[in-house]
């Protein structure tokens, strides 16, 4: 395991603060109701899964390829015990220079790019892989003119692991390198405000960012396809 990412090893089945606190939040719907209208997509790459929260519902819709690529022990265990269907990559998206080799209808990444190094490399891998993408980001900044290098923190229990408060300028610009944003929209979780990016973007001053009532908890949600 590469350094400073041993933090995901560390956790059990039980409770998992981050996980708890947005089992009922609203991008899980968002992204349950994508793949409901979305019946052309019958194979799906999902990165860093977790605990899959939204795979019971999304199984139900219709027979699916959902394959996952997960780095923590931990993930991969629940995976196997709860899902043995899906089939999983152990690997760091990073890392993975043969994803364009992979042809899958969707790529779906929630709460990943933030621990990513380097990000433009997870970036790459991500938008080639699939046909489109769904991407959720819960870090980000609207200054910025370049992608920095990652930041490195400590958890409680001194585990170092990557988490970037990346600029949305640069990441989209990363993302139009390799395929082509459809929708854009904020999600204010304290208030279920979902805030429509495109109707404030003027792609010549891309760094407007709409009015929210509380920005320290805004998902920001893309969806596309690659060229």
């Amino acid at each position: 395991m590469e350094l400073h990412r041993d933090k995901w090893n560390h956790y059990t089945e039980k409770r998992i603060p981050f996980i708890e606190a947005n089992r009922q939040a609203l991008f899980h719907k968002l992204y349950i109701d994508f793949m409901t209208q979305r019946t052309d997509i019958n194979s799906v790459l999902e990165i860093g899964p977790g605990q899959l929260i939204e795979y019971p519902a999304i199984k139900k819709l219709r027979p699916l390829k959902y394959d996952v690529v997960e780095i923590s022990e931990a993930f991969i265990k629940y995976c196997q015990e709860h899902y043995p269907e899906i089939s999983i990559i152990q690997s760091q998206i990073e890392q993975l220079p043969t994803m364009s080799l992979y042809d899958y209808d969707l790529v779906r990444v929630c709460d990943v790019i933030e621990h990513t190094s380097p990000v433009q490399d997870a970036i790459r891998n991500i938008i080639t892989c699939a046909k489109y993408f769904h991407i959720t980001m819960f870090k980000w900044m609207t200054g910025g003119s370049e992608l920095h290098p990652s930041d490195i923190r400590k958890d409680r229990k001194e585990h170092t692991y990557y988490s970037t408060k990346f600029p949305l300028k640069q990441i989209m610009k990363e993302i139009e390198k390799y395929g082509k944003i459809d929708t854009a929209t904020f999600i204010e979780e304290e208030t279920d405000t979902l805030v429509e990016f495109t109707k404030f973007w003027d792609k010549n001053r891309f760094d407007t960012i709409p009015p929210l009532p509380n920005s320290r908890r805004v998902r920001f949600v893309m969806t596309g396809g690659r060229f």
